[in-house]
């Protein structure tokens, strides 16, 4: 069982007076008390390392008083957003969608404290202080799947997937997509590891490896995805990084990696609760807002990434819109 780490950030007396009146104060003046649940450790992998500096670097700037909880069990959830809860927090972000439920009971339960996600949510179950800020999941698998099959020379890419969440679920529904657009006739097939740990991740990459694939993805594998590019390096295989630049993980199997912004959402919540202007809703963006991308290609695949390029270039433009259309969908 994984287990909790809570971190409390104090800030000093002197930062309180120097953010009295920015948008990480009160109107009194008073520190925003602000709070963060991850199901994953803020030092493994790609994607909570990296929502970490996005809202370390807003509550520095904007003088929050955080709190972490870091790496806690989904049964263990209720209990710590009960006590944030009933501490009168005034925000409260998770950064992975397995919460959800949680954060909706929490947030019926608690209607003085926003409950905000910064991945996806199928619903805000029409409460006024439910919001989501999440990049959209179905052109990250989009992305993702154009490049692996422009590389794929057995034409079947695999996503190591953790958990079956929102996110797994539109991103492999994406990368289908993207890949028959790249290469018709790809076939892109996922396995489910039950876990964020990194041996079964590897299990599991080894396994789709012996069935054919030649182009491995970590799919919302939390700190679990350094074991499956170093896999795919181990067995020859070639990896395509997710949620940003991965290739330090295994330099001689990462093509590419799809880069995320991170950081939507921590400043316009803080704002709108200084405010009292919360929105609440699902905010998505995606690669023509800027926030998808791909590094440049590597291993000598720059054909490829000309051919990735304009794909992008087309679905920027809505060449594929039906196709996403039934991607959200599918999988809300």
């Amino acid at each position: 069982m994984r287990r909790i780490v809570v971190l409390l950030v104090i800030l000093s007396a002197a930062v309180f007076v120097g953010t009295a009146t920015s948008a990480g104060a009160k109107a009194g003046g008073a520190p925003l008390q602000v709070r963060v649940i991850t199901a994953t450790a803020t030092t493994a992998g790609t994607w909570d390392p990296s929502q970490f500096a996005a809202y370390s670097a807003v509550s520095k700037q904007m003088g929050w008083k955080l709190q972490i909880g870091e790496a806690v069990p989904y049964g263990e959830a209720d209990q710590m957003l009960d006590r944030w809860g009933a501490g009168k927090a005034d925000i409260v972000f998770s950064t992975d969608n397995g919460f959800e439920t949680h954060m909706l009971a929490a947030a019926k339960k608690y209607p003085g404290t926003l409950w905000v996600t910064m991945s996806d949510l199928s619903t805000t179950n029409g409460l006024a202080n439910v919001a989501a800020y999440s990049v959209n999941w179905c052109e990250v698998g989009f992305v993702e799947g154009v490049a692996g099959a422009l590389v794929s020379k057995t034409h079947m890419i695999s996503a190591v997937e953790s958990i079956p969440i929102l996110p797994t679920s539109k991103t492999l529904a994406g990368m289908k997509i993207g890949a028959e657009v790249a290469v018709p006739g790809t076939k892109v097939t996922g396995q489910i590891v039950g876990g964020f740990d990194g041996g079964p991740s590897a299990e599991v990459a080894s396994n789709l490896i012996s069935k054919g694939a030649d182009v491995l993805f970590a799919v919302a594998t939390g700190g679990a995805s350094p074991a499956i590019a170093a896999r795919a390096q181990q067995l020859g295989k070639l990896y395509v990084g997710s949620y940003g630049d991965e290739s330090r993980f295994a330099p001689k199997a990462t093509v590419t990696s799809a880069v995320l912004k991170f950081g939507l959402g921590y400043v316009a919540v803080a704002k709108q609760r200084q405010s009292g202007t919360f929105k609440p809703g699902i905010i998505r963006k995606g690669v023509a807002d800027g926030y998808i991308s791909l590094t440049a290609f590597r291993l000598g695949k720059t054909a490829q990434e000309a051919q990735a390029a304009a794909i992008l270039k087309n679905l920027v433009a809505g060449k594929y819109a039906a196709q996403m259309a039934k991607c959200q969908a599918a999988t809300k």
